[in-house]
């Protein structure tokens, strides 16, 4: 049997049954199938599937006598669009098991939006996963299996691990690809899936900054959850406030692979994972990680550990703080000398030499982030139990741009702490929602990121650019030509946007009222102090002046395009989402005009970054 580390999540939660299309979960309402990523499970109405199925027994009569027949593929192929409505089976998801292929599990939708694992066999294996029930028929003699397996979370990382292997997610090392942040989950994947397998894409598919967009399920199902956090130049707001959970996230991203069929490469990134300060906060981190035990790629984001003071503290000061770091003598030693890059992609690598007091304020800077990420790496090995993940260490949201020797001593002092890191984020002047835009030009950029590139490199990682969407496609061609081609770059609201866009196109009410409401937040936040929040509502104030009569809401508007996140997750007093269904309960036309878009904006990101294979 797979040897899995479980979680009791769908147990320490209390779901109750209200109708066929509402529950209860910790007395907080909702409607899970317009509200998909929140739970941990897909199959929370046990009573509801187990009664759809035996109203259509006839149908896995007929699968158990194809079974037995050796024709279980065919008659699957010749009646499931006839079985269609009584119970929906996803054919991409057809896959064979056990020693002599016999064993088959497909993926299945019996009526309304739940899915579940189906198991056909004649000798019940399930590699740990748990079923809720086991249909048995007699063929020519014959006994035939019929399990049925509620598609939770831990039963689809048992899946995962075991005969639906090829559709895991996977630790894809330091190799090139897309970071792709999902925060409208299902109405996205399978669009992603599809460019992904066209243009044979490397992505991680599943992605999304822990603590910030996604929540631990137990905290999302809270109703009144207590911790807040910091959209880097926005403001405060509530944990979680796509109003997906951690759990969810993986589970849903996973499944909606398993529909789809899709056995191409991808990941799953527990993207920003905050380590605060002190031993609180790396119990906060782990707890995360636990959280996010089934995800491949882990990026941790230790900004609140840096010590940037240390850049301009006076030498006195420096050499006060650096006498109390442990080994101080040891580290001195280790960058007394010349350090050559090793690159095999460029021809001009950086010489590095330390000058003492460099060693010092650079070590003060990033020691105790540095011993953060040793100790939550040793953590992530131990839950992973063996399983290979790629480590990203994060230094985009430190206040200055990383230089050449911060990046060599991070990297440096934790290969020889034993830790693996596969990619690095290091900040190289992006902004969000903006062109790069410093002084130094696309020149400075191509030669900052060439010898960064060279450094990661010469430690066996790549270089990843957080911040990624809405540059140009010059600014895109330059850090891939500077990396050689090996680079990975993350986007993630940028694909809210376009939603907010085809909204705009296609669903008028709906985004004027979206529009409004996120005007009125804006104003809230205004008044509570926010200074970018004023700075968008003078300029929203000063657009409906200068354009009068003719004046019309925008998806552009720079108010709606840094706040309208915030509408998708808000709650009332007794945690229960407002309006997130509207935003998943759209006609399929839009949600195909919005996958339309989306491909090609992949696509050509994907493109400019010469990321097609």
């Amino acid at each position: 049997m797979i040897q899995l580390a479980t979680t009791q999540l769908i147990e320490d939660l209390k779901i109750e049954i209200i109708s066929d299309d509402k529950i209860k979960v910790n007395g907080i309402e909702l409607e899970p199938s317009s509200s998909p990523g929140t739970l941990p499970t897909w199959t929370w109405n046990k009573e509801l599937v187990l009664s759809e199925l035996d109203k259509n027994i006839d149908i896995l009569e007929i699968l158990a006598g194809a079974y037995q027949a050796g024709r279980l593929e065919e008659e699957l192929r010749s009646r499931s669009e006839k079985w269609k409505g009584r119970i929906t089976f996803f054919l991409p998801s057809l896959t064979r098991s056990g020693p002599d292929g016999n064993s088959f599990f497909l993926l299945a939708s019996p009526g309304g939006n739940q899915r579940i694992l189906v198991n056909i066999c004649s000798i019940k294996k399930l590699f740990g996963m748990k079923s809720i029930k086991d249909y048995r028929f007699t063929t020519d003699g014959q006994e035939v299996n019929i399990s049925i397996v509620p598609a939770d979370y831990n039963n689809i990382a048992l899946f995962a691990k075991g005969p639906g292997k090829d559709f895991a997610p996977k630790a894809l090392g330091p190799t090139k690809r897309l970071g792709v942040g999902n925060r409208m989950t299902t109405l996205i994947w399978p669009y992603l899936f599809k460019a992904a397998r066209e243009k044979n894409i490397r992505a991680n598919l599943i992605q999304n900054s822990v603590y910030r967009e996604l929540a631990p399920a137990g905290m999302i199902f809270s109703k009144h959850p207590a911790d807040i956090t910091t959209l880097p130049g926005l403001g405060k707001l509530g944990v979680g406030h796509t109003g997906t959970s951690i759990e969810g996230l993986w589970l849903y991203g996973v499944v909606s692979a398993i529909e789809a069929g899709f056995k191409e490469d991808y990941g799953a990134d527990a993207d920003h994972i905050p380590v605060k300060q002190g031993k609180e906060g790396l119990n906060k981190a782990k707890e995360l990680v636990d959280c996010a035990r089934y995800f491949t790629f882990y990026t941790l984001d230790t900004s609140a550990r840096f010590y940037p003071e240390a850049d301009t503290l006076p030498i006195e000061e420096i050499r006060s703080r650096f006498n109390r770091i442990i080994e101080k003598d040891e580290l001195l030693n280790r960058y007394s000398g010349k350090f050559e890059i090793k690159s095999v992609v460029r021809n001009e690598c950086p010489e590095l030499l330390f000058n003492r007091e460099e060693i010092m304020r650079i070590a003060l800077k990033f020691h105790d982030s540095i011993e953060a990420v040793v100790e939550l790496d040793k953590y992530i090995r131990e839950i992973k139990q063996g399983e290979e993940y790629d480590l990203e260490v994060s230094l985009d949201e430190c206040p200055e741009l990383t230089t050449e020797k911060e990046m060599f001593f991070i990297l440096n002092e934790l290969k020889r702490r034993g830790v693996i890191v596969t990619q690095a984020a290091p900040n190289v002047g992006f902004e969000k929602r903006v062109d790069y835009r410093l002084p130094d030009g696309l020149d400075g950029l191509r030669h900052r990121v060439s010898r960064l590139a060279a450094i990661a490199e010469h430690f066996g990682a790549i270089l990843d650019f957080h911040s990624g969407s809405d540059k140009s496609a010059e600014t895109y061609r330059t850090i891939s030509d500077a990396t050689g081609g090996n680079i990975q770059l993350k986007v993630s609201g940028k694909l809210q946007l376009i939603y907010g866009e085809t909204i705009q196109d296609m669903m008028k009410d709906f985004f004027l009222w979206w529009w409004n409401w996120t005007l009125d937040y804006a104003v809230e936040e205004k008044k509570a102090g926010s200074k970018v929040a004023e700075k968008y509502v003078r300029a929203i104030e000063e657009r409906k002046r200068k354009e009068g009569d003719s004046f019309k809401p925008s998806a552009g508007d720079t108010f709606f395009t840094n706040f309208s996140y915030a509408a998708v997750g808000v709650r009332d007093d007794n945690g229960r989402f407002l309006y997130r269904n509207r935003f998943y309960d759209i006609p399929k036309n839009v949600k195909e005009e919005y996958g339309r878009r989306i491909e090609e904006y992949i696509s050509t990101l994907a493109r400019d970054l010469g990321l097609l294979n």
